[in-house]
């Protein structure tokens, strides 16, 4: 089947508009020194894919810990002794102080590389603030908020931090565009949808648990609806 180019169009601009974005955002990156809560962050994920430990920062989830971890795996890194007093308690700013400063490990390629891959979820909100303003209010709406949130310093500056941050924040816009779609058409593939992105916000960080209320909000404005619910999961709508 031949696609229609003037549909075509629009996300391969996004989609260039979007890997320009992460450049930016990966590339400005190594000019910035750690921040406080980077390294402990980022050393928790590490023990999550390494030890199978769980208590290290476990405010921040899991989810965003192990993504920013993620490309340290191939470097193999020296980690802070399993017999040492910051493992027993645990104290995730000792550990990350050690992991990145006091065993010799390349500390700037592990930031950089962490930084990169939370800078993911940056370009995943970018595109849904695009997908938004583009159905509710046209086409320019939709590259005028994307130009506007990409160029948002505070997008600017936390999407390149691999901090928990950006990514409660990309998976929350997510799952509330899922589940909102989910509740004009109810199919299985947007009830597993829905309940993905519900899973990630919930992993991402303990405030995901606001979406809960957002959700309950979200139903009720769609209850008052005139428009009916189709579901279709199986059989006829």
């Amino acid at each position: 089947m031949i696609r229609n180019p003037s549909t075509s169009t629009p996300w391969l601009v996004l989609s260039g508009g979007l890997i320009v974005f992460w450049l930016i955002v990966v590339t400005a990156a190594p000019r910035l020194g750690a921040t406080f809560d980077e390294p402990g962050h980022i050393t928790s994920g590490y023990a999550h894919w390494k030890h199978r430990d769980f208590r290290i920062n476990a405010e921040n989830g899991l989810l965003g810990t192990r993504v920013a971890a993620a490309p340290l795996l191939g470097l193999k890194p020296a980690f802070p002794s399993l017999e040492s007093a910051a493992w027993r308690q645990p104290n995730a700013r000792a550990l990350g102080g050690a992991f990145f400063f006091e065993l010799g490990n390349d500390h700037e390629t592990m930031l950089s590389r962490a930084r990169a891959a939370t800078a993911v979820f940056g370009v995943l909100l970018v595109a849904l603030v695009w997908v938004w303003a583009r159905r509710l209010f046209g086409p320019v709406a939709g590259w005028l908020a994307a130009g506007l949130a990409a160029s948002s310093p505070t997008l600017l500056a936390h999407a390149g931090l691999a901090t928990s941050d950006v990514v409660v924040t990309g998976c929350f816009l997510a799952a509330v565009s899922a589940f909102w779609r989910l509740w004009h058409h109810v199919t299985w593939p947007r009830l597993a949808l829905a309940g993905v992105a519900a899973g990630a916000t919930f992993l991402s960080k303990t405030s995901g648990v606001l979406l809960v209320p957002m959700l309950g909000l979200l139903l009720a404005i769609r209850l008052l609806r005139p428009t009916p619910l189709r579901v279709r999961l199986g059989g006829r709508a």
